[in-house]
């Protein structure tokens, strides 16, 4: 849905939101979070689904994206 933040994006608890955290460099959003990627692994033979969240600045130089 355009507009609306997706909860694995940002997580709002009260009025404030959380920024997200780069799993590589440690590094925090800004509100808006543009650029940063969120990858899906695992789920596979009984594996724990899991999300990494990544910076553009990590996510370009581990993944090419």
């Amino acid at each position: 849905m355009p507009g609306r933040t997706s909860q694995t994006q940002m997580t709002k608890l009260g009025t404030a939101i959380e920024p997200l955290r780069c799993l590589e460099c440690g590094k925090s959003s800004d509100r808006e979070a543009r650029g940063w990627k969120a990858l899906v692994g695992g789920g596979f033979e009984d594996e724990p689904v899991e999300v990494g969240i990544f910076c553009p600045e990590c996510a370009a130089r581990e993944f090419g994206l």
